[in-house]
């Protein structure tokens, strides 16, 4: 089971997606930032009802051209604000200060790196204060059952080992069953399934 504080990027799209004024910030890796980002792109515009445009803005341009273009994007789309790690204390303070007109925007979900959040909740009080409930550590692989522990979960519950389950299914004599299927596939032997 994952830490209730990481989310995959799917869960996270989820959790936003449910509320009226779904704000969020998803902390990862600074390295794994446009792929992330890319991945919950694609993830809200298959989640989110259709006609609903996803846009990724950069902070690159300050907190100025950052509110500005919040503020100017339609009410139905989703934010994805990417380049904000290195935004400077007075970005922040303007940020902070833009709070009650940035509350318009329905959907924006900040992607930055563990440092960020720090400087937000220093910098940017009023900002953190409404988004702080909704921070999560984003992991694209939060949630994904290991293959090991998928095997181990399998062996337990039929008492076999998986030498076992090879042989009866090179024999032709494993019983069918889509969680046998499974295992075999899982071992690499899906080659074996139906024989």
């Amino acid at each position: 089971m994952t830490d209730p504080g990481t989310l995959s990027p799917a869960e996270l799209v989820d959790r936003v997606s449910l509320q009226d004024r779904g704000w969020a910030a998803a902390v990862c890796a600074p390295g794994s930032v446009g792929t992330l980002v890319s991945e919950l792109q694609d993830e809200f515009e298959g989640a989110v009802d259709d006609g609903v445009k996803t846009e990724v803005v950069s902070g690159r341009g300050g907190a100025f051209r950052l509110v500005a273009k919040l503020l100017s994007m339609p009410s139905d789309s989703v934010a994805l604000v990417r380049d904000i790690d290195d935004l400077k204390e007075e970005d922040w303070r303007h940020l902070d200060s833009s709070r009650n007109a940035l509350m318009s925007v329905r959907r924006v979900v900040l992607v930055l790196a563990e440092q960020t959040v720090q400087s937000m909740a220093g910098l940017a009080p009023n900002l953190w204060s409404w988004i702080g409930p909704r921070v999560w550590g984003l992991d694209e692989h939060a949630g994904e059952l290991s293959v090991d522990a998928r095997i181990a979960s399998l062996r337990s519950a039929f008492d076999l080992t998986d030498d076992q389950v090879v042989a009866m299914a090179e024999a032709g004599t494993l019983r069918p069953d889509p969680a046998l299927a499974e295992w075999l596939v899982l071992l690499g032997r899906g080659d074996l399934v139906g024989r």
